[in-house]
C-alpha cells in the first residue's frame, strides 16, 4: 500500500502507457436490479453482503414502488457487476452523486488507485478482497487478469446523505448529470430528505429541502421527465453510459 501527500493525486496513474496492446481490453459495466442483486445471494455469490450496506431507505422514498426502485438503480449505477479483461479500466472520477461505496473482489486481480485531498493508495485487489471509499474519493482502476469480475455496491448513510439528496434535487431540477429520470421518480426523491433525517435520527432543519425540483425546473425539461417513463433505461438506447 502507497500512503503520502501528492499534489497531482487526481491524474491518472495507469501502470501500461497508451498503445501497449495490453493495454487494450474489454469492460462490462452492468447495472443490476435490485432483484438480480437478491439472485446473486441465493446463488451463494457474496452472500453476506447486507451486512455491507442497507437499501431500506429506498423502501421509504419509493413506498415500495418496484418501477421506480429499478429505475433509480440502472440510471444511477447503485448496483454493479464489473467484469474485463487485462488492461481495461476506469478512469480517475469521484462518483457523482457524492456517495460511498464498496467493491467486492470476486476473480481475476485488480489495481486501484484511491485519493483525496493529495492523500492516496495504491493497492493490488485478488478474489476475496473488499475495498470501500468514503464521498469525494477519486479512484482510478485498471484489470491485470483476464477475466477481472468485481460486484459493488452504492450507499447512503449519516454522513453523506445531504451532499446525495442536494445532488439528485439538483439533477431532476437542472439534468446536470443526465441520468434522464423520469417526473415518478423525481416526485418520489423530493420526499427523500425528510426521510432519510428520519432513518438517521438527524435534527437539523437544514437538511430539508424546502423547494421542489418541479419549481426550479425548466418547461422543456418538465416535459422531458413527464414523457420519460420509469422502464426508459440504459438498455434500450435511451440513456448513454458515461461513467
Amino acid at each position: 500500500v502507497e500512503l503520502g501527500l501528492r499534489s497531482d493525486s487526481q491524474a491518472s496513474k495507469f501502470k501500461q502507457k497508451p498503445g501497449i496492446s495490453e493495454q487494450q481490453g474489454r469492460y462490462m459495466h452492468l447495472q443490476l436490479s435490485p432483484k438480480q442483486w437478491q439472485d446473486l445471494g441465493n446463488w451463494g455469490i457474496l452472500h453476506d453482503r447486507q451486512q455491507l450496506s442497507s437499501d431500506k431507505w429506498l423502501d421509504e422514498c419509493f413506498a415500495n414502488n418496484t418501477d421506480l426502485v429499478n429505475e433509480f438503480h440502472i440510471k444511477t449505477h447503485w448496483k454493479i457487476l464489473l467484469a474485463g479483461s487485462r488492461g481495461a479500466g476506469m478512469f480517475n472520477h469521484s462518483d457523482s452523486l457524492q456517495t460511498s461505496s464498496w467493491h467486492a473482489h470476486l476473480k481475476g486481480r485488480k489495481w486501484w488507485y484511491v485519493c483525496r485531498d493529495s492523500f492516496c493508495f495504491e493497492e493490488i485487489l485478488e478474489p476475496g478482497d473488499i475495498l470501500f471509499y468514503g464521498q469525494g474519493w477519486y479512484h482510478e482502476t485498471q484489470n491485470l487478469d483476464t477475466p477481472t469480475i468485481t460486484l459493488t455496491d452504492t450507499f447512503i448513510n449519516a454522513f453523506n446523505y445531504k451532499a446525495v439528496s442536494r445532488k439528485l434535487l439538483d439533477e431532476c431540477a437542472t439534468a446536470s448529470l443526465n441520468f434522464r429520470f423520469s417526473a415518478q421518480l423525481c416526485d418520489a426523491l423530493d420526499s427523500c430528505p425528510v426521510k432519510l433525517a428520519h432513518i438517521f435520527d438527524d435534527k437539523d432543519d437544514n437538511v430539508i429541502l424546502s423547494s421542489s425540483w418541479r419549481k426550479q425546473a425548466s418547461s422543456k425539461l418538465l416535459t422531458e421527465r413527464e414523457i420519460t417513463l420509469p422502464s426508459h433505461n440504459n438498455y434500450d438506447g435511451r440513456n448513454y453510459i458515461t461513467e
